[in-house]
């Protein structure tokens, strides 16, 4: 979730919730402070997903974007298979290095600190996975940055 990049999008027609979730309260409250009015039903949790699953309700969608590198990937689809149902799109972007630094010079301290708890995402463990949990490849994209960096995005469908 962070600080809700990419909330703008949302449209109160089409949506009738928005769980946002991080292990970073401060993150949220600034999420809350820029969406909350606009969205009308964000509803944030702060959890760690090493010790804590979500567990309210079902969704439709699930975002992970840059999430991957700093959690147990199982752990991960733990979450999902509680609360993904048959159409859940799960969508998640993750960094291929190569040669690049993991966390790129962003001028924001706090974010040094998550170099500690920094993982390559294996492509092919993250596939299966979600594969032996019933869901389908449906969106590949690349995108490489001018610091070497590739990001990646895969969209997933629950069958």
């Amino acid at each position: 979730m962070g600080t809700g990049n990419g909330l703008e999008h949302v449209s109160k027609k089409t949506t009738k919730i928005v769980y946002g979730i991080d292990i970073n309260d401060g993150f949220l409250k600034t999420c809350s402070h820029r969406y909350a009015k606009r969205i009308g039903s964000l509803q944030t949790r702060c959890l760690d997903i090493h010790h804590e699953y979500f567990t309210e309700d079902t969704v439709d969608l699930v975002i992970a974007n840059l999430v991957l590198e700093f959690i147990d990937i199982e752990r991960f689809i733990g979450q999902l298979k509680l609360v993904s149902r048959k159409g859940t799109i799960v969508s998640v972007v993750f960094q291929i290095r190569h040669d690049a630094p993991f966390i790129s010079g962003s001028g924001v301290k706090a974010i040094e600190r998550l170099s500690e708890y920094k993982q390559e995402v294996d492509r092919s463990f993250l596939e299966n996975l979600l594969k032996h949990e019933g869901f389908i490849c449906i969106k590949e994209l690349h995108h490489m940055l001018h610091d070497g960096k590739e990001m990646v995005r895969f969209d997933f469908r629950k069958t």
